[in-house]
């Protein structure tokens, strides 16, 4: 099976088709997105502490709405007489009052390493903290500190404002517009390789699982390791040892990310002619103990997605039959969308290697093919 790397016939890019201007395919809000990233285990390692999704759900809707203004939305009206001690809140104010110390607190303790991509307006938030020196959050008792030179409400004034400017540069907006266009790359992408798919099988076996590393190793490998046991995987399913799990094999979708917890992991979507095969559940296992097993001689890890079907709010994988639309659409818009999701939220800063690839679908073994064209329905 040839990887394909950069897709010449991917069709040409509209820009408002799919993906939004935060690099997320539009079927896929804010908080899909994070759901996903909790859903995103740690192999089962229990000592392992939960990454931050729900906070930065929060705090990406919470600035995509302070972006909108004309100009700052300030909390609080300063030109208006203070009333014990503090002026009236705005409409903007009264929304947030109750809510922006708890999105502060969750940015302040909230693991925002710079060396690792995270949300943009994410990072907007934890720079505008910073510049303006706050420590604690709490803007509802006058003990709170933040900086010397300001009162409660005026930090809190200065904080959304700082916020707002930020979001006007040149520069964010630029990597708004970088990030949609490679999310909206990887959706065409993938998007093509399911409708090539379904247009020559008529049924697929799609199978999901994550592929990574034990715990001890993973800081002692370096990326062109890890990229090194995938491209194992892929040479070794050619075998004849591996033929029983792979024979039926169609070809794969998957995305390699990081984690400062989890270190780096395969999301690998594989698809098999469901002609042939109808357990998914064992198919995902069989590919997991193979990784485990084979690839890494018992230095991987791997969690069996399929297994876990009830946790996803619409689940994209199993057998899917090609005129079953609906879940199709599941499959392409949430399932594969999810993998085509903004590369800000899933590697180091200063990595730039291409993190989404397919495969090309491999064609059937009689002569004949049938080509098929339903039309998917909206979600």
């Amino acid at each position: 099976m040839q990887i394909q790397g950069t897709d010449p016939e991917s069709p040409v890019l509209d820009a408002d088709k799919h993906i939004d201007v935060n690099g997320f395919v539009r079927d896929l809000s804010a908080s899909d997105i994070f759901r996903e990233m909790t859903l995103d285990v740690d192999f089962g390692e229990e000592e392992c502490i939960p990454e931050e999704p729900f906070a930065y759900s929060d705090i990406e809707k919470f600035v995509e709405h302070i972006e909108s203004y004309a100009r700052p939305p300030l909390p609080w009206k300063a030109n208006h007489k203070p009333i014990n001690g503090r002026p009236p809140l705005s409409h903007f104010g009264n929304k947030y009052s109750g809510l922006l110390p708890q999105l502060l607190d969750i940015a302040l303790t909230a693991r925002l390493d710079k060396f690792y991509q995270r949300s943009l307006r994410c990072k907007i938030v934890q720079e505008a903290i910073e510049d303006l020196g706050v420590q604690y959050v709490n803007f509802k008792r006058p003990t709170s500190r933040f900086s010397s030179r300001f009162l409660n409400w005026e930090i809190e004034n200065e904080l959304i404002k700082l916020i707002w400017q930020k979001t006007q540069s040149a520069s964010y907006k630029e990597r708004l517009r970088f990030s949609r266009m490679r999310a909206e790359k990887n959706y065409a992408s993938g998007e093509k390789f399911i409708d090539d798919a379904f247009s020559i099988y008529a049924k697929l076996l799609v199978v999901r699982l994550d592929l990574g590393f034990k715990k001890d190793i993973r800081g002692n490998l370096s990326l062109e390791d890890v990229r090194g046991y995938f491209k194992k995987f892929l040479n070794l399913k050619r075998r004849k040892g591996s033929k029983d799990v792979f024979e039926h094999s169609i070809g794969y979708i998957r995305k390699l990310e990081h984690k400062s917890r989890k270190g780096h992991h395969y999301h690998l979507m594989m698809f098999f002619n469901g002609q042939h095969v109808k357990d998914d559940y064992d198919y995902a296992s069989e590919l997991g103990k193979f990784w485990v097993e084979t690839v890494t001689e018992g230095k991987g890890v791997f969690h069996n997605c399929n297994a876990n079907k009830f946790g996803y709010r619409r689940c994209g994988t199993g057998l899917i039959g090609h005129m079953e639309t609906t879940k199709r659409a599941v499959l392409t818009k949430l399932a594969m969308g999810y993998l085509a999701k903004s590369d800000e939220l899933c590697k180091p800063a200063a990595d730039k290697i291409r993190r989404f690839q397919r495969s090309l679908v491999k064609p059937r073994k009689s002569a004949a093919s049938h080509p098929r064209n339903a039309k998917i329905l909206p979600i």
